[in-house]
């Protein structure tokens, strides 16, 4: 098998080898790792041009055609509110796209209006402040650099995404 998914629980010392899907090992794709709280469902998501889910238990990947494109995919995502996330930067511009692991849909999540973040997509990252989704971003400029923390204390509400530190580069 190559380049097999493993999911492991390191406190119990078990690992579980998932199949081959359709997936090339080879191809460009993401693969997260998310519990919907609702269906009580573990699943693995490998998003390239299409989706395949491995719900633990099945046996097998579900294949979801028509999603939406994604050429640019942010290495790095989270889990939050039932769903996984990643950044993804679009011919015509950058979106957050969350995946729910309950109904396995897309959804477009709002951006915090951020001059460092649209000067820097590739230095933006997402995590998890308290029980909210985060971004961070470091912005270069000519001669300083800022770093950006923001957080969407209501989910998927545009207008709650609150910048909760900057650092700015030291003055010379």
């Amino acid at each position: 098998m190559a380049n097999p998914i493993y999911i492991s629980n390191p406190i119990a010392g078990d690992y579980l080898t998932l199949p081959n899907g359709e997936t090339k090992p080879d191809g460009q794709f993401v693969s997260r790792f998310g519990f919907s709280p609702k269906t009580k469902q573990y699943k693995v998501v490998k998003y390239s041009d299409f989706v395949e889910i491995y719900t633990l238990g099945s046996g097998g990947w579900r294949r979801i055609e028509h999603v939406p494109p994604a050429r640019h995919r942010s290495l790095f995502g989270t889990f939050v509110n039932g769903a996984l996330h990643w950044l993804v930067k679009l011919p015509n511009g950058s979106v957050l796209r969350s995946f729910d692991l309950e109904n396995e849909q897309f959804r477009a999540i709002p951006l915090p209006s951020s001059r460092v973040y649209y000067a820097s997509f590739k230095r933006s990252n997402l995590g998890i402040f308290g029980d909210c989704l985060s971004l961070s971003s470091i912005g270069m400029y000519a001669s300083d650099w800022d770093i950006e923390i923001w957080v969407m204390k209501e989910y998927g509400v545009k207008e709650s995404w609150t910048k909760q530190l900057v650092i700015k580069s030291p003055s010379p």
